[in-house]
């Protein structure tokens, strides 16, 4: 279960920085397909987290007998309903700018040579 939330945060970052060296009208969908996938991973681990009672979930990844735990993640009630309305306000960002940024856009046109917002 704590799986599908680390993929839901590392599939779009691990697509932004592939959408560094791809054209726009690729990153453009390639960016759409990995947010979808990231709504769907967030989405069916918050159900899978809900119906199994909110436990808490500890998953270290990087952890030292003297320090203790240096790196993981801790997946609570709390965090799940962050996750969920942050996934969700992003894909409503990416719907709602994708006609801002084209060349239609009489006050801030986007040129050929310019750089481009990718969601």
């Amino acid at each position: 279960m704590a799986n599908l939330f680390i993929f839901s945060f590392l599939i779009p970052l691990l697509v932004g920085v592939v959408l560094l060296c791809i054209n726009e009208k690729k990153g453009n969908m390639a960016m759409f397909f990995a947010l979808a996938a990231a709504l769907v991973c967030t989405t069916w681990g918050a159900i899978k987290y809900f119906l199994a009672g909110m436990p808490i979930l500890e998953l270290t990844l990087l952890s030292t007998a003297r320090l203790g735990v240096i790196f993981g993640f801790l997946v609570d009630p709390m965090g799940v309903v962050v996750a969920l309305v942050i996934v969700v306000a992003t894909v409503f960002v990416m719907i709602f700018s994708t006609n801002y940024m084209t060349a239609n856009n009489r006050e801030n046109p986007v040129r050929e040579d310019s750089g481009r917002f990718n969601g």
